[in-house]
């Protein structure tokens, strides 16, 4: 809810062009991150890489989740069962088994490490680390520009048909949606909030 006792700096048409101005530039990014997305899926398999991007563009999401994969998939089923089979057959040689599973554990981490990095790396020299930065600080922008319109307070009724005609028209749906669709019930909450609190303190 915004915040009444403090002074408005902007009418509501310079917020409604701010606006439109921080879409124009989100729909520019969506576009910019869409085509470099297609150059690199396109790209020459040079290394694993670049062939598990291919596999998908979504795929990789940070080191735990292909730590992960090493734990539940490769040495968690070998502790589970060749590992306790070993100490049932030969204590001794089980202990030598563990410490091979750790060290292998441990250089997988190790080259899992090493692979983001240079992935990133081949994403800064295609283009697409950038590209993918200026996205998500175009629906920041975008978004707060939006809330922006939310938290005026509205001198009529006439801004306030004004203000709400161009929320509910607003574009939501351009390639890369804008923050109206997800904050829609927080948006229109937001105006009742502050049409209430303004009409109590007035």
């Amino acid at each position: 809810m915004a915040d009444i006792t403090q002074p408005q700096t902007a009418t509501l048409a310079q917020l409604i062009e701010d606006h439109r101005v921080t879409v124009e530039r989100l729909e520019m990014a969506c576009d910019a991150l869409e085509q470099v997305e297609a150059v690199f899926a396109k790209a020459p398999a040079r290394d694993c890489r670049v062939q598990l991007y291919h596999v998908s563009a979504h795929a990789i999401e940070g080191r735990m989740w292909l730590r992960s994969f090493v734990d539940d998939e490769l040495i968690g089923p070998a502790r589970k069962r060749v590992s306790k089979f070993i100490e049932k057959m030969d204590p001794e040689f089980h202990t030598q088994f563990e410490a091979f599973l750790t060290t292998t554990q441990n250089q997988l981490y190790s080259d899992i490490d090493d692979a983001l990095e240079k992935f990133e790396t081949i994403k800064a020299d295609f283009g697409l680390t950038a590209a993918e930065n200026e996205r998500v600080a175009a629906d920041d922008a975008e978004s707060e520009a939006l809330n922006a319109i939310c938290r005026y307070r509205c001198a009529n009724h006439d801004e306030e048909r004004e203000r709400l005609r161009y929320i509910l028209e607003c574009p939501s749906a351009m390639g890369c949606a804008g923050s109206f669709g997800e904050l829609a019930p927080l948006i229109l909450n937001s105006i009742l909030q502050d049409n209430f609190a303004a009409r109590d303190a007035a």
